[in-house]
Protein backbone atom coordinates (compact mmCIF):
# COMPACT_ATOMS: atom_id res chain seq x y z
CA UNK A 1 0.00 0.00 0.00
CA UNK A 2 1.64 3.35 -0.77
CA UNK A 3 1.33 6.34 0.53
CA UNK A 4 -2.47 7.64 0.88
CA UNK A 5 -5.36 8.30 3.23
CA UNK A 6 -7.36 4.74 3.30
CA UNK A 7 -11.15 5.58 3.17
CA UNK A 8 -12.93 5.55 6.23
CA UNK A 9 -15.18 2.54 6.61
CA UNK A 10 -14.65 0.68 9.66
CA UNK A 11 -14.35 -2.49 8.00
CA UNK A 12 -11.36 -4.42 8.73
CA UNK A 13 -8.45 -4.15 6.57
CA UNK A 14 -5.53 -7.21 5.85
CA UNK A 15 -2.81 -7.17 3.96
CA UNK A 16 -0.99 -10.09 3.43
CA UNK A 17 1.78 -11.54 1.07
CA UNK A 18 2.17 -15.38 0.70
CA UNK A 19 4.49 -16.95 -1.69
CA UNK A 20 5.11 -20.73 -1.84
CA UNK A 21 7.97 -22.44 -3.97
CA UNK A 22 8.87 -25.98 -4.64
CA UNK A 23 11.88 -26.46 -6.07
CA UNK A 24 13.50 -30.05 -7.34
CA UNK A 25 17.13 -30.27 -8.82
CA UNK A 26 19.02 -33.16 -9.61
CA UNK A 27 22.32 -33.69 -11.09
CA UNK A 28 23.68 -37.19 -12.68
CA UNK A 29 27.03 -37.65 -14.17
CA UNK A 30 28.61 -41.23 -15.53
CA UNK A 31 31.86 -41.43 -16.49
CA UNK A 32 33.86 -45.14 -17.97
CA UNK A 33 36.48 -45.70 -19.86
CA UNK A 34 40.48 -46.71 -19.09
CA UNK A 35 40.72 -42.88 -17.62
CA UNK A 36 37.27 -42.07 -15.97
CA UNK A 37 36.72 -38.60 -14.98
CA UNK A 38 33.49 -36.59 -14.19
CA UNK A 39 31.67 -34.38 -12.12
CA UNK A 40 27.91 -33.90 -10.62
CA UNK A 41 27.50 -30.38 -9.65
CA UNK A 42 23.94 -28.83 -8.46
CA UNK A 43 24.14 -25.19 -7.00
CA UNK A 44 21.16 -23.53 -6.08
CA UNK A 45 20.72 -19.80 -4.75
CA UNK A 46 17.26 -18.54 -3.64
CA UNK A 47 16.69 -15.11 -4.04
CA UNK A 48 12.76 -14.78 -3.40
CA UNK A 49 11.37 -12.16 -1.21
CA UNK A 50 7.64 -11.81 0.45
CA UNK A 51 6.56 -8.17 1.81
CA UNK A 52 3.54 -6.61 2.97
CA UNK A 53 3.10 -3.42 4.51
CA UNK A 54 1.39 0.10 4.56
CA UNK A 55 4.19 2.35 3.20
CA UNK A 56 5.51 5.33 4.76
CA UNK A 57 3.09 8.17 5.43
CA UNK A 58 0.44 5.68 4.91
CA UNK A 59 -3.08 7.04 7.28
CA UNK A 60 -5.44 4.66 8.58
CA UNK A 61 -8.53 7.12 10.22
CA UNK A 62 -11.11 3.97 11.10
CA UNK A 63 -10.97 0.05 10.83
CA UNK A 64 -12.36 -3.11 12.92
CA UNK A 65 -8.70 -4.11 12.67
CA UNK A 66 -5.52 -3.82 10.99
CA UNK A 67 -3.86 -7.44 9.80
CA UNK A 68 -0.55 -6.88 8.04
CA UNK A 69 0.93 -10.78 7.60
CA UNK A 70 3.74 -11.65 5.06
CA UNK A 71 4.43 -15.54 4.88
CA UNK A 72 7.46 -17.24 3.11
CA UNK A 73 7.40 -21.03 2.04
CA UNK A 74 10.12 -22.78 0.67
CA UNK A 75 10.79 -26.54 0.38
CA UNK A 76 14.22 -27.09 -1.79
CA UNK A 77 15.54 -30.23 -2.93
CA UNK A 78 18.70 -31.00 -4.35
CA UNK A 79 20.26 -34.27 -5.28
CA UNK A 80 23.25 -35.13 -6.95
CA UNK A 81 24.51 -38.52 -7.95
CA UNK A 82 28.23 -39.57 -10.26
CA UNK A 83 29.65 -42.53 -10.88
CA UNK A 84 33.28 -43.59 -12.42
CA UNK A 85 34.78 -46.39 -13.72
CA UNK A 86 37.95 -47.30 -15.37
CA UNK A 87 41.75 -48.42 -14.94
CA UNK A 88 42.20 -44.41 -13.26
CA UNK A 89 38.72 -43.14 -11.87
CA UNK A 90 37.88 -39.77 -9.97
CA UNK A 91 35.01 -38.08 -9.50
CA UNK A 92 33.77 -35.08 -7.71
CA UNK A 93 30.03 -34.40 -6.74
CA UNK A 94 29.09 -30.63 -4.86
CA UNK A 95 25.90 -29.20 -4.21
CA UNK A 96 25.04 -26.24 -2.50
CA UNK A 97 21.55 -24.18 -1.50
CA UNK A 98 21.90 -20.95 -0.36
CA UNK A 99 18.70 -18.86 0.95
CA UNK A 100 19.66 -15.17 1.20
CA UNK A 101 18.80 -12.24 -0.66
CA UNK A 102 21.94 -9.75 -0.07
CA UNK A 103 20.37 -5.82 0.77
CA UNK A 104 16.49 -7.05 0.24
CA UNK A 105 14.70 -8.38 3.21
CA UNK A 106 13.16 -11.83 2.22
CA UNK A 107 10.39 -11.75 4.60
CA UNK A 108 8.82 -8.71 5.55
CA UNK A 109 5.51 -7.57 7.21
CA UNK A 110 5.35 -3.59 8.14
CA UNK A 111 4.04 -0.25 8.87
CA UNK A 112 6.27 2.47 7.62
CA UNK A 113 7.96 5.20 8.93
CA UNK A 114 5.47 8.69 9.86
CA UNK A 115 2.68 6.67 8.99
CA UNK A 116 -0.80 7.42 11.47
CA UNK A 117 -3.11 4.64 12.17
CA UNK A 118 -6.48 5.41 14.47
CA UNK A 119 -5.58 9.12 15.12
CA UNK A 120 -8.34 10.58 13.46
CA UNK A 121 -12.12 10.78 13.76
CA UNK A 122 -12.56 7.08 14.08
CA UNK A 123 -10.81 4.54 15.68
CA UNK A 124 -8.83 1.44 15.14
CA UNK A 125 -9.36 -2.42 16.52
CA UNK A 126 -6.51 -4.69 17.07
CA UNK A 127 -3.77 -4.25 15.03
CA UNK A 128 -1.24 -7.65 14.05
CA UNK A 129 1.52 -7.06 12.28
CA UNK A 130 3.66 -10.87 11.43
CA UNK A 131 6.67 -12.14 9.47
CA UNK A 132 6.52 -15.23 9.07
CA UNK A 133 9.80 -17.82 7.41
CA UNK A 134 9.10 -21.75 6.41
CA UNK A 135 12.23 -23.14 4.54
CA UNK A 136 12.63 -26.97 4.69
CA UNK A 137 16.23 -27.86 2.56
CA UNK A 138 16.42 -31.71 1.65
CA UNK A 139 20.04 -32.65 0.22
CA UNK A 140 21.23 -36.12 -1.10
CA UNK A 141 24.95 -36.50 -2.54
CA UNK A 142 25.85 -40.16 -3.62
CA UNK A 143 28.96 -40.81 -5.89
CA UNK A 144 31.07 -43.71 -6.12
CA UNK A 145 34.34 -44.41 -7.98
CA UNK A 146 35.94 -47.71 -8.95
CA UNK A 147 39.19 -48.54 -10.51
CA UNK A 148 42.84 -49.49 -9.63
CA UNK A 149 43.08 -46.00 -8.02
CA UNK A 150 40.10 -43.84 -7.38
CA UNK A 151 39.83 -40.78 -5.67
CA UNK A 152 36.44 -39.11 -4.80
CA UNK A 153 35.51 -36.36 -3.62
CA UNK A 154 32.08 -35.12 -2.37
CA UNK A 155 30.51 -32.28 -0.67
CA UNK A 156 27.12 -30.66 0.41
CA UNK A 157 26.24 -27.74 1.74
CA UNK A 158 22.77 -26.08 2.82
CA UNK A 159 23.16 -22.10 4.30
CA UNK A 160 19.67 -21.06 5.44
CA UNK A 161 20.09 -17.31 6.39
CA UNK A 162 16.86 -15.00 4.95
CA UNK A 163 16.38 -11.42 6.69
CA UNK A 164 12.57 -12.02 8.47
CA UNK A 165 11.61 -8.83 9.75
CA UNK A 166 8.25 -6.90 11.17
CA UNK A 167 8.15 -3.70 12.74
CA UNK A 168 6.30 -0.12 13.22
CA UNK A 169 8.58 2.58 11.37
CA UNK A 170 9.78 5.40 13.23
CA UNK A 171 8.24 8.77 13.49
CA UNK A 172 4.45 6.32 13.38
CA UNK A 173 2.08 7.07 15.63
CA UNK A 174 -0.56 4.09 15.72
CA UNK A 175 -3.38 4.04 18.50
CA UNK A 176 -5.51 0.73 19.06
CA UNK A 177 -8.73 0.59 20.72
CA UNK A 178 -7.78 -3.39 20.98
CA UNK A 179 -4.28 -4.90 21.33
CA UNK A 180 -0.90 -4.41 18.98
CA UNK A 181 1.24 -7.28 18.06
CA UNK A 182 4.39 -7.27 16.35
CA UNK A 183 5.78 -10.89 15.27
CA UNK A 184 8.52 -11.93 13.51
CA UNK A 185 9.25 -15.83 12.85
CA UNK A 186 10.82 -18.81 11.35
CA UNK A 187 10.11 -22.50 10.81
CA UNK A 188 13.62 -23.88 9.26
CA UNK A 189 14.87 -27.12 8.71
CA UNK A 190 17.85 -28.59 6.53
CA UNK A 191 19.01 -31.87 6.38
CA UNK A 192 22.69 -32.76 4.03
CA UNK A 193 23.10 -36.67 3.33
CA UNK A 194 26.53 -37.38 1.56
CA UNK A 195 26.99 -41.35 0.57
CA UNK A 196 30.29 -42.02 -1.05
CA UNK A 197 31.77 -45.44 -2.12
CA UNK A 198 35.87 -46.09 -3.41
CA UNK A 199 37.31 -49.29 -4.37
CA UNK A 200 40.79 -49.49 -6.12
CA UNK A 201 44.00 -51.17 -5.42
CA UNK A 202 44.87 -47.16 -4.17
CA UNK A 203 41.84 -45.23 -3.19
CA UNK A 204 41.02 -42.22 -1.19
CA UNK A 205 37.47 -40.70 -0.70
CA UNK A 206 36.45 -37.69 0.92
CA UNK A 207 32.92 -36.76 2.03
CA UNK A 208 31.69 -33.63 3.68
CA UNK A 209 28.10 -32.49 4.71
CA UNK A 210 27.35 -29.10 6.63
CA UNK A 211 23.74 -27.52 7.22
CA UNK A 212 24.03 -24.17 8.45
CA UNK A 213 20.58 -22.45 10.00
CA UNK A 214 21.53 -18.61 10.32
CA UNK A 215 18.58 -16.33 9.65
CA UNK A 216 18.02 -12.60 11.39
CA UNK A 217 15.13 -12.41 13.15
CA UNK A 218 13.91 -9.16 14.17
CA UNK A 219 10.40 -7.65 15.89
CA UNK A 220 10.93 -3.62 16.31
CA UNK A 221 8.14 -1.38 17.60
CA UNK A 222 8.87 2.16 16.79
CA UNK A 223 7.14 5.64 17.30
CA UNK A 224 4.34 6.24 19.50
CA UNK A 225 2.13 2.97 20.10
CA UNK A 226 -1.31 3.05 22.26
CA UNK A 227 -2.96 0.45 23.00
CA UNK A 228 -5.90 -0.14 25.05
CA UNK A 229 -5.41 -3.80 25.48
CA UNK A 230 -2.17 -4.68 25.34
CA UNK A 231 1.27 -4.55 23.07
CA UNK A 232 3.29 -7.76 22.46
CA UNK A 233 6.35 -7.81 20.39
CA UNK A 234 7.95 -11.20 19.48
CA UNK A 235 10.73 -12.39 17.61
CA UNK A 236 12.39 -16.11 17.80
CA UNK A 237 13.84 -18.98 15.94
CA UNK A 238 11.51 -21.95 15.41
CA UNK A 239 9.51 -20.96 17.89
CA UNK A 240 5.37 -20.23 17.81
CA UNK A 241 4.76 -16.62 18.87
CA UNK A 242 1.46 -16.62 20.10
CA UNK A 243 2.53 -19.71 22.56
CA UNK A 244 6.81 -19.69 22.52
CA UNK A 245 6.66 -23.34 22.35
CA UNK A 246 8.95 -24.69 19.55
CA UNK A 247 8.05 -25.63 15.99
CA UNK A 248 8.80 -27.68 13.41
CA UNK A 249 6.09 -28.16 10.57
CA UNK A 250 8.04 -27.55 7.31
CA UNK A 251 10.04 -31.26 6.74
Amino acid sequence: VQTCALPISGGAITISSNLSETIDQRSYAFEGGIVGLGASVSVMNVRSTSQAFLADGTIVDKAASVAINAVTSERLTAKSLGAQVGAVAGGASFSRVRVSNDGVTDTYAGIGKNARVGTGVGTVGSITVKALSRVAVVMDTFACAGGAVAVEFNFAFADVMPDVRAEIGAGSIVKSSGDVGVYATTDHDAATQVKSVTLGIAAVGVSYAQANLAPTVSATVAGEVGAQGGVTVVSGFNIDPFTLGPVHTVA
